[in-house]
């Protein structure tokens, strides 16, 4: 079984949070062999609990490791600009970029994909990339390239504390999509 772990999963650890020994379940199955886990390297472009972004992705790298995900496979999203580390993503097409898309409109669909149209209808300058509306826009399309990460490196099960991803089973669009809580996913055969 190939589970892709979200960046909840390495909250849910770091912050002891319920979901945490869960998350530790599994990192315990992929040492016995007993199933695979990944992550999402875009789960480094996630703003931090201290409320900033982190500088590199080798800080990141250093968290992971030491919150024992050092052996977790590292799944490359696409290539976004301000968004994404360079060397740890992918250079995507129309295609690739179509396909997140429809992920973000399934997850959010209330919500416009592109900055510039979100920028637009919150009634901001599209040039100004920064501050709490850009925040909560970069975490909506983070959680599209998670999901649109763990599908293009067919994965098995998306794993994650947000309930949200639960809109993703049945949709229309995500006819193969399984989420599972962590607690859920140790249990999956």
């Amino acid at each position: 079984m190939k589970f892709t772990l979200d960046t909840n999963c390495l909250i849910d650890l770091a912050e002891d949070r319920p979901q945490g020994p869960f998350v530790s379940t599994l990192l315990r199955m992929q040492i016995e062999l007993k199933c695979s886990v990944a992550l999402v390297a875009s789960s480094a472009s996630e703003k931090q609990s201290s409320g900033k972004y982190l500088e590199n992705y080798q800080v990141f790298d250093r968290r992971r490791i030491s919150l024992g995900f050092g052996d977790a496979r590292i799944l490359l999203p696409l290539f976004r600009l301000d968004i994404s580390f360079w060397d740890n993503a992918i250079w995507g097409n129309e295609d690739d970029f179509e396909r997140e898309r429809e992920i973000f409109e399934a997850l959010f669909p209330t919500v416009e994909y592109e900055w510039a149209d979100f920028a637009i209808a919150q009634n901001i300058r599209t040039d100004m990339m920064q501050g709490a509306v850009l925040s909560k826009w970069k975490n909506k399309l983070l959680d599209a390239q998670a999901y649109w990460a763990h599908e293009y490196h067919q994965r098995d099960i998306f794993v994650t504390s947000d309930k949200n991803f639960n809109k993703l089973t049945g949709h229309e669009n995500l006819p193969d999509a399984i989420i599972k809580s962590p607690e859920l996913a140790c249990g999956y055969p």
